[in-house]
This record gives structure tokens, sequence and C-alpha cells, in this order.
């Protein structure tokens, strides 16, 4: 363990090994998603939870907008449904314009049930 402490194991320069890897668990994880092409899927890892929230987020409100677009309709105001559990869900609404809305845990419920979620969803928007 000493003999790794100034040991940077995220710089690919250093280590281009790691980039291998990291390119073979995006593979991986396209494949249990089921990605189309899933070994040819583009990616990145993180070091930190926020960070893949972040762009895990981004992936989601560009995937939304093609949609909206391709549909025709209004990609101006997107909202995003989440329970408050993760601080950085209010960052990535606030950052990167995003409406958040989340659903109250309560006594009897502690997480989010699909009957809530829709509740939470299609309410209307303040201000």
């Amino acid at each position: 363990m000493n003999e790794s402490l100034d040991k940077n194991m995220i710089d690919k320069d250093e280590y281009p090994q790691t980039a291998e890897i990291e390119k073979r668990c995006v593979h991986m994880i396209a494949d249990l998603w089921h990605a189309p092409g899933a070994w040819k899927t583009v990616g990145c890892s993180t070091t930190g939870s926020s960070e893949a929230c972040m762009l895990g987020g981004l992936a989601l409100k560009w995937q939304w907008r093609k949609r909206r677009i391709a549909a025709g309709k209004s990609y101006a105001r997107p909202n995003f449904v989440c329970g408050p559990v993760q601080v950085c869900w209010e960052k990535f609404a606030r950052y990167f314009d995003v409406e958040i809305r989340q659903v109250p845990l309560t006594e009897t419920h502690w997480g989010c049930a699909p009957r809530i979620c829709g509740i939470t969803a299609t309410r209307t928007r303040s201000a």
C-alpha cells in the first residue's frame, strides 16, 4: 500500500492500461443495458458519484431533447423526478437548467414508488 500512495491511477498517460480497462468496463455496462452496438459505445469513468450523476443527467437531458424535437414539441423546460437522497441532483438542476421535482419521503413511503413518481411528474410547475 505504501508503494502506491504517490501514484495516480487515473492518469492515463502514466498508466495507459487503465484506459483499456475503462473502455472494457464501459462496453460491459452498455451490454448489460442492451445498448445497440455495445462494443463501440463511448463513455468514461468518474472518481465520484456526483460526477457520474451529472454525466448521466446530461445524457438523459440530451436524449429527452432529441425525442421532443423529433415529436415537434417544446424542449425549453425539462424536468427531472427524483427522491431527496442525493444533493448532486439539486446541483444538476441548477447548473443545467432543469426543473427538479422531488418525490417527498413520508413515514409510509420511503422510496420512489411508480404511482407517486407519476403524480410528482405530472403536477403543475411552480413559477
